[in-house]
C-alpha cells in the first residue's frame, strides 16, 4: 500500500531501491526489465516519486519534496540530461513538468522558479536531442524481422519514455516522438505484450488521411486503443471502429458494446449521450 510517509523515510535514507518499488506500479502492472533500468538511476527513483507525491497532496509540497526537487536539480547534467540517457532524462523531465504545472508559485521558497524553469528547458532540449536521434538512427530504422530480436529492450524503455512524456503536449506532439509512435503502431504485432500496453497508455492514435471528416486523432488524448483478442491463431485483432461522444474521438473494438475509459478510469456515465427530455403537448 502506498504511504507518503513511507515515501519520504526511504528518499531520506538513501533507499531508492526501496522508493522506486513503492511508487513503480501506479494503476499498472511493469514488466521486471524496465523495474531494472529504472533502478539503475537514483533520478528515475526520486522523479516517479516526486511525481506521484504532487499528485496525492493536489501539489501541496513540502520539506521532502523540496530536498527531491534540488536532488533533480544537482543531478543534472550540463547537457540538460540526466545521466546521459532517454529513461532518467524524460523521468527527470516529467517531474519537473509536474512541479513547475501543479506546485504554486513560491511554494518552493529555497529554490527559485527561474532556476526550475531553466533545468526543464534544459532537459526538454536534452530529451528531444534524444527523440531526434533515435527517430534517425535507432528504431525506426530496424528491419521488421528483427524487432523482436534486436529491438526489445530499447522499446520498452522508449514505450515507457513516450509515456512520460504524453502529459506534456510540447513533447507528445513533436515530429520526433510522432516518428517514434508511428514505429510502435506499425510493429504491435511483433512487440511484447508487456511493450504495447504500455505505449497504449500514450493515448496515441495516428492522424486521419487529408479530407477525413474525423479531424485530427492526435488532439485528443484522452483515450487509447484497446486491445482485443480474436482469430484461432491468438493474433491480436487491432481493427477499431471509430465513433464521436460529445466531440470526442471514441475508438472501441469491433463488435464491443463497451465504452472506453480512456488512460484514467472513469465512470461508464460519462460516455453515455443524454437523451433528449421529450416534449409535451398541452391539450385544448
Amino acid at each position: 500500500m502506498f504511504s507518503l510517509q513511507h515515501m519520504q523515510r526511504q528518499f531520506t535514507t538513501g533507499r531508492f531501491d526501496l522508493l522506486l518499488k513503492s511508487v513503480l506500479h501506479n494503476g499498472m502492472q511493469l514488466p521486471q526489465t524496465l523495474a531494472d533500468h529504472l533502478q539503475s538511476h537514483p533520478v528515475c527513483a526520486t522523479s516517479l516519486a516526486l511525481k506521484r507525491s504532487l499528485e496525492v497532496t493536489y501539489g501541496r509540497p513540502d520539506a521532502t519534496t523540496g530536498k527531491m526537487v534540488d536532488f533533480l536539480l544537482q543531478a543534472q547534467e550540463a547537457d540538460g540530461s540526466f545521466g546521459f540517457a532517454p529513461l532518467p532524462t524524460a523521468c527527470g523531465l516529467a517531474a519537473l513538468h509536474s512541479v513547475l504545472n501543479m506546485a504554486p508559485l513560491g511554494s518552493l521558497p529555497a529554490i527559485r522558479p527561474q532556476t526550475l524553469n531553466r533545468a526543464y528547458e534544459s532537459a526538454k532540449s536534452a530529451i528531444l536531442t534524444m527523440l531526434n536521434d533515435e527517430a534517425k538512427h535507432g528504431l525506426v530504422c530496424c528491419c521488421p524481422e528483427q524487432t523482436p530480436l534486436l529491438t526489445q529492450s530499447d522499446a520498452l524503455d522508449w514505450a515507457y519514455v513516450l509515456l512520460l512524456l504524453s502529459d506534456d503536449p510540447q513533447l507528445a506532439n513533436h515530429p520526433a516522438a510522432d516518428q517514434l509512435h508511428h514505429w510502435f503502431y506499425q510493429h504491435q504485432r511483433q512487440l511484447p505484450q508487456a511493450t504495447m500496453q504500455i505505449w497504449q497508455r500514450t493515448c496515441w492514435s495516428p492522424a486521419p488521411a487529408p479530407g477525413s471528416s474525423l479531424g485530427s486523432a492526435r488532439s485528443n488524448r484522452s483515450l487509447r486503443n484497446l486491445q482485443t483478442q480474436g482469430g484461432s491463431d491468438g493474433a491480436t485483432d487491432w481493427d477499431f471502429a471509430a465513433t464521436t461522444n460529445h466531440g470526442r474521438d471514441v475508438r472501441q473494438p469491433s463488435g464491443s458494446t463497451k465504452p472506453s475509459h480512456g488512460r484514467f478510469h472513469q465512470s461508464p456515465r460519462s460516455n453515455l449521450r443524454r437523451s433528449p427530455r421529450p416534449v409535451r403537448h398541452e391539450q385544448s
